[in-house]
């Protein structure tokens, strides 16, 4: 009867070690998932957070060419351009006397002039 007692005894043991080890190992398991779940946690907000920089970098590079086409728009508007939607009557003669009557128009022709005269005089008189 002893014996049998023991032997119980020493069955329940090693099953009480082998639920323990069990569970430990489960432990282990839920706590390498727990790892790595936090590392790709990591990885998406590293993720997100360099598309949010990138996204803030655009934005700010759209509103920055919304301003300068304003500005452009502003400018031709204010600076001389030809009125829009408004066509010249007589078309061509009415069209050059509207060019030739502006300054701008006579600084770029005498500038477009002096660099043609100057590349030629360097492209024909300069030594090879």
């Amino acid at each position: 009867m002893r014996v049998i007692k023991f032997a119980l005894d020493v069955t329940v043991q090693a099953l009480a070690r082998q639920r323990s080890e069990h569970v430990a190992s489960l432990k282990e398991s839920v706590a390498a998932g727990a790892h790595e779940l936090n590392l790709s946690m990591e990885e998406i907000a590293a993720s997100m957070v360099r598309a949010k920089d990138t996204t803030d970098g655009a934005s700010a590079m759209v509103a920055g060419a919304d301003s300068s086409a304003q500005r452009q728009h502003d400018y031709i508007k204010n600076e001389g351009a030809a009125p829009e939607g408004q066509t010249v009557k007589g078309g061509g003669p009415k069209m050059l006397r509207y060019l030739l009557g502006r300054r701008k128009v006579w600084g770029a022709a005498l500038g477009f002039a002096a660099y043609g005269y100057v590349f030629f005089l360097f492209l024909t008189w300069l030594p090879n």
